[in-house]
């Protein structure tokens, strides 16, 4: 069992989305490259990266987690707000120390853009807040442009980040719509939670259509189809109303799944 101090940093860090996408980065390139070392050198800063822009977002969110996540830390007062700013600093700082350290000058653009999108994530949601899905998916496709940047060869970049980028609106709309209690005025609260459902959905079958499209292989066409099929059971089981936030997590196992075998 996790010890309290570690599960008050996986709460405030989103370990498990932060891991998401150092697995996203590092497996397809090890399995490309057949080197680990480099994957991991390539992978690694995304972690801090992504760990201080989840603080971040959990010390501007503590009001809205009250509604929907009380159990997090900052809700219960398991930790203070001056403990979660310091623990952003040496995140941030650990960030641009391994960009310094493991990626070359020419390769450090997507790696800060990327943490420039993390820390301005509140202000969106603040100011901007029905584009949030996309900005959020925007950002998301960077991890991807990272592996197409190492692998150019592998597959069509631009068709995959174009599905990426469909892939992760459709995760954000049914996400907002999972915590639509807490939340400001967002795409899912607007077009309401039926028609969100849908346009979510709808994003998730073009971003299947163009991973098909994309194919270049028998072994990649068979892997997209059984994508495909999976996405369609998860949007039957989300109709027929079940654990959503099982669905939206199935979904985010399904990206690395569909990185590692694309590619």
């Amino acid at each position: 069992m996790a010890t309290p101090a570690l599960r008050v940093f996986a709460f405030l860090t989103r370990l498990d989305t932060s891991l998401f996408v150092f697995v996203s980065v590092f497996a397809p390139i090890y399995l490309g490259l057949g080197s680990a070392e480099t994957a991991a050198r390539i992978a690694l800063p995304l972690l801090p990266i992504c760990m201080c822009g989840f603080v971040l977002n959990n010390l501007h969110d503590v009001e809205k987690d009250r509604a929907n996540h009380p159990e997090r830390p900052l809700p219960r007062e398991e930790v203070t707000g001056a403990f979660s700013a310091g623990l952003f600093l040496v995140l941030l700082a650990a960030g641009l120390v391994s960009l310094k350290l493991l990626i070359p000058a020419e390769n450090v653009f997507p790696y800060v853009l990327l943490l420039v999108a993390m820390i301005a994530y509140n202000h969106v949601v603040a100011y901007l807040t029905p584009l949030k899905n996309f900005v959020v998916a925007a950002a998301g496709v960077l991890p991807v442009a990272i592996v197409a940047s190492e692998l150019p060869a592998r597959f069509n970049a631009p068709q995959l980040m174009l599905a990426t980028f469909l892939f992760l609106v459709c995760i954000e709309i049914l996400s907002d719509i999972r915590d639509i209690r807490g939340d400001g005025p967002t795409l899912a609260k607007q077009l309401g939670v039926t028609s969100a459902a849908r346009v979510a959905f709808a994003a998730l079958a073009l971003s299947d259509a163009l991973l098909l499209f994309a194919a270049k292989s028998p072994l990649q066409l068979g892997a997209t189809l059984t994508f495909v099929a999976l996405d369609a059971i998860v949007a039957w089981f989300w109709f027929r109303g079940s654990d959503k936030r099982l669905l939206t997590r199935a979904l985010r196992v399904q990206a690395v799944a569909s990185l590692v075998y694309l590619i």
